[in-house]
């Protein structure tokens, strides 16, 4: 197979040489999705959506998300932060987020152009 380069050059790539590429940009942008990650308070915080100072609030009174370790050591699993994002209570407007209704998409306000 050959490809073009900036400049007009072309190049020859081998298939082997092809899939090794495409195997290792699939990993990359999966990633994140492969594995469950830990993750400290801040990046606990960032994937609920919500403040550093609010998810912290939120352990301290014992209504967030369990998590493992004491104080500055503490550390969060995705599969837990989702778990308990999905199953407590007002988490209706997490699920109508990941799958919309079709009322819910007629109410979204659109951007007039003109032309």
């Amino acid at each position: 197979m050959t490809q073009m380069q900036p400049g007009g050059v072309w190049i020859s790539i081998s298939d082997a040489e092809l899939e090794a590429r495409i195997a290792r940009a699939v990993t990359k942008q999966l990633r994140p999705h492969l594995g469950d990650q830990w993750m400290n308070a801040a990046e606990a915080a960032h994937h609920l959506r919500m403040s550093h100072s609010h998810f912290l609030r939120r352990i301290r009174r014992g209504d967030g998300p369990e998590g493992y370790g004491e104080k500055r050591l503490r550390r969060w699993r995705r599969s837990t932060l989702d778990h308990w994002l999905e199953n407590r209570p007002g988490s209706a407007m997490r699920t109508e987020l990941a799958n919309p209704s079709k009322k819910a998409l007629s109410q979204t306000p659109q951007i007039m152009r003109r032309d």
